[in-house]
């Protein structure tokens, strides 16, 4: 924890754009003062079964589950993916809880759960989800949109800072 803090706490000072995915948006939200779910289970029993906290963390790599984000509209990943519902894979036991100043949520489970994060004025996002593990021809999921979870990537710097890829 000391060295992921420190690390992106040098990347806020210099003003370095970041995307975190599953436990980094955890570490950025924490380092700039916001909290987390520990534990959903016992925080949140109310989203068992809604593709969270999948009980064995390696199973997901092999049989992917998926559950629905909705983004929030106004947001940078809005203006990169679309407003539609987006069908996601998450694997975790925490999750932020209460955002960190100078953030916005992005996009939240159908169970409340924060799924993105991005800065307002910083060229961050953070993303509870996996876009990267989806592709590869034994990570076929019905449910993914691939083409739209691939955009994440191939627009990365207008995700991060709403402007297009000159930068």
């Amino acid at each position: 924890d000391a060295l992921e803090f420190a690390f992106f706490k040098k990347a806020f000072e210099l003003k370095k754009p970041i995307m975190a995915i599953c436990r980094g948006i955890q570490v950025v939200n924490v380092a700039l003062g916001g909290t987390l779910y520990q534990d959903i289970p016992s925080e949140l029993p109310q989203s068992l079964g809604t593709g969270h906290c999948i009980g064995n963390y390696n199973k997901m790599w092999i049989t992917p589950s998926a559950h629905t984000n909705i983004i929030v509209k106004g947001t940078r990943l809005a203006n990169v993916l679309g407003e539609a519902p987006l069908s996601v894979n998450s694997m975790h036991h925490q999750a932020v809880k209460d955002i960190a100043p100078g953030f916005r949520v992005a996009a939240r489970a159908t169970d409340g759960i924060v799924e993105a994060i991005e800065g307002i004025d910083y060229p961050a996002v953070g993303l509870q989800f996996h876009p990267e593990v989806i592709f590869g021809e034994d990570r076929v999921h019905p449910d993914y949109d691939y083409e739209r979870l691939g955009i994440i990537f191939k627009d990365l710097m207008k995700l991060l800072t709403g402007k297009g890829n000159q930068e």
